[in-house]
């Protein structure tokens, strides 16, 4: 994963979605990596991983679909970690996908705008409805 806005990069990174995770999950070691553009990479989080005497390793790409990343990028570089590393098993994960939890929070985010004044230039009093954006 990775930005090139800097502060999408920290926002990610350094944000709370390694925390949240890790206090769900309760396990102690989970690392934020990147693909490209920021650090650290995939291979430095194996590294730091296997340093600290992890045997395995699960990747768990944050990706809505089984686009190239997922299904060329992230397996070359995993496979570039696990060659460094033979003493590691590396396996990686399915993206995150379409799951009816994410359905819940996209409603949850047009409730939460419905209830925002409405942006400049809309006075047609319709009922609101929702138009998602997904990049490939």
């Amino acid at each position: 994963m990775g930005s090139r806005m800097q502060r999408h990069v920290l926002g990610t990174s350094q944000g709370m979605q390694g925390h949240v995770y890790r206090q769900y999950s309760g396990r102690d070691a989970v690392r934020i990596a990147h693909m490209e553009l920021a650090s650290p990479s995939i291979g430095d989080a194996v590294s730091d991983l296997a340093q600290s005497g992890y045997r395995e390793i699960v990747i768990a790409p944050y990706f809505l679909s089984n686009g190239r990343h997922i299904t060329q990028d992230i397996p070359a570089l995993v496979a570039e970690a696990q060659e460094a590393h033979p003493s590691v098993q590396c396996r990686i994960a399915d993206p995150i996908g379409v799951d009816s939890l994410m359905a819940k929070i996209i409603e949850q985010r047009v409730v939460s705008a419905v209830q925002q004044p409405p942006s400049q230039g809309s006075s047609d009093p319709k009922p609101a409805t929702a138009v998602t954006i997904e990049k490939e």
